[in-house]
């Protein structure tokens, strides 16, 4: 019952103002007399007039509403639903505007760098038509809709690397980042055809059984997967402005060495948490040069290159730092990343790259992996031993196949592993990904481990440092939950799910979950809020705190600790 205009690639020429379109009633005619049926005066009534008219949509039906990449031009375009969204996205748009940075975090939602240059209009037009007939149907978790999927600007090489996936069972899941990710690693149909899956269900997930499987292998063996974060490189030469700038916008200090890495976070001026990354510095041992690369959620991307360039832009101004010294890459999709991971990594890297074998935890190394050159970093999201391979995009199908083909990949029984095995296992240590941060004050997020003591007292602190976090009942900490789910459930508690005390009474809200390999339970992620007297609504250990997902109520224990520590042990 609706088309997409695709004769206007940039959008309505300038003569078009109020116009409306022929009427077309006869693309409602269904509609129509089955509403005469259950209102027959709309039969004898008539029609009046006859509304139609154009609306702008994106592909997911939300609107753009942010910064863009050019300095002092703000997005607010395609309000689907102007009445509802208008007035609360004006006032989101002009804390941006005037304040720096937005008052809550909906860059997922309106960030109008979400949409790259994969999206073209081919998918734009598929997307709108399905997103609009899906507008008053249930939306599943997993769902993960195929339209526009085919259509997108994909280079060579990552076509490539999505042909791997699928040859090996890949059912793969689509992001804004416009990629495919291995979500789990299903085995071939009967008939030798690609796997099939029905995700429109909140329960009794059929690909989890496999996700299962594959995180117990990467406790007891070794597997390859593929991780998908941004990549960024932040360079000066000799001059330290690219330093100046990190040790301004980041928690952490920089590491000293070339080849070492260090995780850190970023925060706003209001001290809430912008983006994770991990910071490498690059350049030969000596040399004097302020290069480094960087990673982070690779869905925000664009959104996390526009925040550092106009930190930059700020630095400048200031004359902190000479114009035009520092120069921003975005690598994202040059660079692709395969990640070995289980205790059997280790000696499957010694195979594939002695040399990289030898790589200290936390630390970079340049080399040769099966003939191809590679950065390979000794670090692993999973918690378990395990390496990152950064390669570029044209050698990463072909290094993912070799890693799997390679004999002492068989003999040690290497398979592939998707994202849902690597949050079973991050989850339950406690490991964070973007959503967990959930924009919160840097006190309160629980990354204090990575603010050390020195760059909370120094006279040039990271920007926010000083920020107050909010007081009383505005306020809450990071936590951890187990929830006591049943099976067909272990992976369906969804984010923003409340935490409710004994009495009913919200005290706090989950972020990510998954079910964990080692604890078996569905642990989730998330915040406990505070009173007005600025005290913890809840505490570890105490009884009656529940959720509520699909009409069922499940008990939930706030833990004092992540239930395994980073070495995989359990800790109760």
């Amino acid at each position: 019952m609706t088309t997409v205009r695709t004769d206007w690639p940039e959008g309505p020429p300038a003569r078009f103002a109020f116009d409306l379109f022929p009427p077309q009633l006869d693309r409602l005619e269904g509609c129509l007399v089955s509403a005469m049926k259950v209102l027959p005066a709309l039969a004898e009534v008539g029609f009046q007039s006859v509304v139609n008219g154009p609306t702008i949509w994106t592909g997911d039906s939300l609107a753009r509403c942010g910064r863009t990449q050019m300095p002092g031009y703000y997005d607010f375009n395609c309000l689907t639903y102007g009445i509802a969204q208008s007035l609360a996205l004006s006032e989101y748009l002009c804390h941006i505007i005037t304040e720096g940075e937005q008052p809550y975090d909906m860059a997922a939602e309106f960030d109008p760098l979400r949409y790259g240059r994969w999206a073209t209009p081919e998918y734009t037009a598929a997307k709108v038509l399905e997103t609009y007939s899906h507008n008053n149907q249930v939306s599943y978790p997993f769902e993960n809709r195929p339209a526009g999927r085919d259509v997108i600007a994909k280079s060579a090489a990552h076509k490539a690397l999505h042909e791997a996936f699928v040859r090996r069972g890949a059912l793969t899941t689509f992001s804004n980042a416009g990629v495919e990710t291995p979500l789990v690693f299903l085995p071939p149909a009967a008939n030798g055809a690609p796997p099939t899956i029905n995700a429109k269900t909140f329960a009794s997930h059929a690909w989890a059984p496999y996700a299962d499987a594959e995180a117990q292998h990467l406790l007891t063996g070794v597997g390859v997967g593929h991780a998908s974060f941004s990549k960024f490189r932040v360079s000066s030469g000799t001059s330290d402005a690219a330093s100046r700038l990190l040790e301004r916008v980041t928690t952490n200090t920089l590491p000293k060495r070339a080849g070492r890495t260090r995780l850190t976070y970023a925060p706003t001026f209001a001290g809430k948490l912008l983006a994770e990354f991990t910071v490498t510095r690059r350049g030969v041992e000596g040399d004097g040069s302020h290069d480094f690369y960087l990673c982070a959620s690779r869905d925000y991307q664009r959104h996390d290159l526009a925040w550092l360039e106009q930190q930059v832009r700020l630095l400048e101004s200031a004359q902190l730092i000479p114009p035009g010294a520092i120069e921003l890459t975005n690598l994202t999709d040059a660079i692709e990343i395969l990640h070995v991971a289980g205790p059997s990594a280790p000696a499957l890297i010694s195979a594939l790259c002695p040399a990289a074998a030898e790589i200290p935890f936390l630390q970079m190394r340049s080399v040769e992996v099966c003939g191809l050159p590679a950065d390979v970093f000794r670090i692993s999201f999973t918690g378990e031993a395990g390496y990152e391979l950064h390669v570029a995009a044209e050698h990463a199908a072909p290094l993912f196949e070799a890693i799997l083909s390679h004999p002492s990949a068989r003999q040690l029984n290497c398979r592939p592993f998707g994202n849902a095995a690597v949050n079973s296992l991050r989850i339950e240590k406690g490991f964070k990904v973007k959503g967990d941060l959930d924009f919160a004050h840097w006190r309160e997020a629980g990354v204090d481990a990575f603010i050390p003591p020195v760059r909370k007292n120094e006279l040039l602190p990271f920007i926010g440092k000083d920020a107050p976090p909010p007081a009383g009942s505005a306020g809450r900490i990071a936590a951890i939950f187990a929830v006591a789910t049943d099976a067909s459930h272990a992976w369906s508690v969804a984010g923003d799910t409340p935490i409710r005390d004994a009495d009913g009474a919200v005290v706090g809200f989950t972020t990510t979950s998954a079910r964990g390999a080692i604890t078996g339970k569905t642990i989730a992620l998330g915040y406990i809020q505070c009173g007005t007297n600025g005290a913890p609504l809840a505490r570890a250990g105490d009884g009656g705190l529940s959720l509520e997902c699909f009409g069922k109520r499940w008990a939930v224990d706030l833990l004092e600790r992540p239930p395994v520590d980073v070495a995989g042990k359990p800790t109760t």
